[in-house]
């Protein structure tokens, strides 16, 4: 299962792109997305999750973790509206 949203609104308040913000998830909390940007220009401001072989637990932390690296870059960006 793949699930492809699209963070545009989120990311211009945090002045990042989704290259950005994928490389700085996996660094921060060890959580790895792709930028939507690879799938071409209609994909730029999306991230690709994949749910395809990990176990619902495994699931729910990766999510926590991605929560928690949203709030931990808001704080430290100071999001703009």
């Amino acid at each position: 299962m793949y699930l492809f949203p699209d963070l545009r609104p989120y990311l211009s308040r945090v002045r990042m792109d989704d290259l950005d913000f994928t490389y700085q998830l996996a660094d921060a909390k060890g959580v790895v997305v792709l930028p939507g940007s690879v799938f071409g220009p209609g994909g730029a401001g999306h991230v690709r999750f994949t749910f395809v072989t990990q176990p619902e637990e495994v699931i729910r932390t990766g999510v926590q973790l991605i929560a928690e690296f949203i709030e931990e870059l808001e704080r430290s960006r100071g999001a703009v509206s």
